[in-house]
């Protein structure tokens, strides 16, 4: 990803906001644009600077804000709707398999949903509000780390063979508090020099619980589950929001 910086000017060229990537060229940054006013980024790297123009901001619509880690809290904050409803109703879903559904209505123009993140699938859920007609107004992805993880150990009885000699290998398995578990693996073998080296690291973890469920390039999936620090956890969340609405025909599906 690239590293830079920039600002959000507004038409009088007067800064409102500024931002930079944490990881990888994503970051998030926060920005209340004003109806009426046109705004430009401005983003400053390798020494040169482009001028974005952001979109023109409407006059109504909603926000959905997510926050929390074990209680994930979700704030949705309206201005003139063009259909008035005391209400919004949300779905989460993981993997296509329903894991909350839930309805709040609107005080002061904004409406409060509180999710267990225990109850999520482990991987991508993606959080879909609709508006009373049934029609979906915001949508967010969240990641959930697994928690379950297999810890596998593999110990070959020597490190050089002649040809066709017989290569036994011990392998023990162990849950992510170091008991041993039982487990169903397949096994394949492979010269070093055989397979082609590349920079973006990928295991069988970051494919089923991340890059499978997600469009475009992933820079070093792997990273996402390495640590459990801070710094991953908000790097994650960039990658959740750098991935916008996502493939399903909600129509179609809430009239089947």
């Amino acid at each position: 990803g690239l590293q830079a910086s920039g600002v959000v000017v507004d038409q009088n060229n007067a800064t409102v906001a500024t931002f930079e990537p944490l990881t990888f060229g994503l970051g998030k940054f926060r920005f209340s644009p004003q109806k009426g006013f046109q705004y430009n980024a401005i983003v400053t790297a390798n020494g040169e600077s482009i001028k974005y123009t952001l979109p023109e901001i409407a006059s109504a619509g909603y926000v959905m804000e997510v926050t929390g880690n074990e209680k994930l809290s979700i704030t949705v904050s309206r201005n003139n709707p063009v259909i008035e409803s005391d209400y919004v109703m949300l779905l989460a879903h993981t993997r296509q398999q329903v894991k909350s559904v839930l309805v709040a209505f609107f005080k002061e123009n904004k409406a409060v949903f509180t999710i267990d993140k225990n109850k999520l699938g482990d991987g991508i859920s993606h959080i879909t509000l609709f508006d009373r007609l049934k029609n979906p107004i915001a949508e967010r992805l969240v990641f959930k780390k697994p928690e379950n993880q297999l810890l596998i150990e593999s110990r070959p009885q020597a490190y050089q063979f002649s040809s066709r000699e017989e290569v036994k290998v011990s392998i023990n398995t162990r849950d992510n508090k170091s008991v041993p578990v039982a487990a169903n693996m397949s096994f394949s073998m492979y010269a070093v020099d055989s397979l082609q080296q590349t920079p973006q690291a990928m295991g069988i973890l970051s494919y089923a619980y991340l890059v499978s469920d997600l469009g475009g390039k992933i820079e070093q999936p792997d990273f996402y589950f390495a640590t459990n620090d801070s710094l991953t956890a908000n790097a994650t969340d960039n990658l959740m929001l750098t991935h916008g609405w996502r493939r399903f025909d909600w129509k179609k599906i809430i009239n089947n």
